[in-house]
């Protein structure tokens, strides 16, 4: 994207690249969503069964022995396309302790136990997730184990693949009788892989508009130590922001389709200048609802927080990288479930006279804010 900026007769070329961050991410991958997504295999004679399922898998808590194997079936879709895994670690809680001599191995599940007889699904426990076995299942209690570079391997040959599911199998390493059970799926303490992984497809910036109403862009005139002396009521003028040494501007935008889980990196405003005699812009918090605020509680809340600094105010379209403030005061916002965020438009020159006006919501090009999250960070100079 190409901006032209002109300084008296100073004419700067900016060019503006977007880039997404390589930062490490993890994400926390629970069982799938199905009460076949944990359970055990028994193998008692030489012969799979579980006294009550002919196929020998009963669903639920993972047993372990030297007679039984547990699996549990993990749901994959929430790793983006096109990261790099590069460390697996496996949370569970053992229920039921397995005595002085039970030793715990996981192990790759080659076939997930869709309509699979209990053979095939004991059989599809084979290489090692783990260089050496646990003593985990000794006591109760609840347990981390770091999964070892085999792990990493067929996660991210499933995550290539395409697959959504992801399945790891329980082993006794020491053949003892003695069982240990670990909770399932459908309790309070199921297992739960922790991924660290790289890149990534980033997430899609999304693009929020101003509000397409009244009071969705409008200005504040304060002039002669009595606000609003020129307008006729209401006190707020809604339409352009007008910003300078008599002026404050607003913008309000639309953020009740943002998800709650949303993590914002970064925040791009853009905004369009038709008419300038001078001064510079601020863009700030806005703390007070112009709906219902006074023209004097709005202008005086603008001092709270600054998002950008010494904006130039130039005619044409301008875009500007708000702070961590503005992040922090938007996060708070959608975490909180609000419908309405709003900035704040102050000449920060301070000469008298000056004025500035920037397209409001009826306009062609209404201010815009554009949010990366997700790890997807938009770097682009102020």
């Amino acid at each position: 994207m190409l901006f032209t900026k002109k300084y008296n007769t100073i004419v700067i070329v900016l060019l503006m690249a977007f880039c997404f961050s390589a930062l490490a991410e993890t994400i926390d991958l629970m069982p799938v969503d199905d009460p076949e997504a944990t359970g055990t295999v028994r193998f008692v004679g030489f012969t799979f069964y579980d006294f009550t399922n002919q196929w020998g898998i009963t669903t639920g808590q993972n047993m372990i022995s030297d007679r039984m194997r547990g699996y549990t079936i993990f749901e994959i879709a929430d790793l983006p396309q096109g990261a790099t895994v590069t460390a697996i670690d496996l949370t569970f809680f053992v229920s039921i302790e397995g005595g002085f001599d039970h030793l715990l191995n996981i192990h790759e599940l080659t076939t997930l136990p869709d309509g699979e007889n209990a053979e095939t699904v004991w059989d599809a426990m084979a290489g090692f997730y783990t260089d050496e076995a646990s003593e985990a299942c000794r006591v109760t209690g609840e347990n981390t184990i770091a999964l070892n570079e085999d792990s990493i391997i067929g996660l991210q040959a499933a995550l290539d693949a395409g697959d959504t599911e992801w399945g790891i199998g329980f082993r006794e390493d020491n053949d003892t009788a003695m069982m240990a059970t670990i909770a399932g799926n459908e309790t309070d303490s199921p297992p739960v892989i922790t991924v660290t992984y790289d890149g990534g497809a980033p997430a899609e910036p999304v693009v929020v508009d101003v509000l397409n109403e009244e009071y969705g862009t409008g200005s504040v005139m304060f002039w002669q130590n009595i606000y609003n002396t020129m307008w006729d009521t209401p006190e707020i003028k809604c339409g352009y922001s007008l910003t300078g040494q008599e002026f404050r501007g607003f913008a309000r935008f639309d953020i009740a389709g943002l998800e709650e889980d949303m993590v914002l990196d970064s925040i791009i405003v853009d905004f369009n200048v038709v008419w300038a005699n001078g001064t510079t812009i601020d863009v700030t918090s806005l703390d007070e609802d112009p709906n219902t605020a006074t023209a004097e509680e709005v202008w005086n809340c603008m001092n709270d927080a600054y998002y950008v600094e010494g904006a130039a105010s130039d005619l044409g379209a301008h875009s500007h990288a708000m702070s961590e403030d503005a992040i922090t005061s938007l996060q708070a916002a959608i975490i909180n479930g609000d419908d309405v965020w709003g900035i704040g438009f102050i000449g920060s020159g301070g000469q008298f006279n000056t004025t500035i006006e920037i397209e409001g919501y009826t306009n062609d090009s209404p201010p815009i804010l554009t949010i990366y999250h997700g790890g997807a960070v938009a770097l682009i100079a102020p």
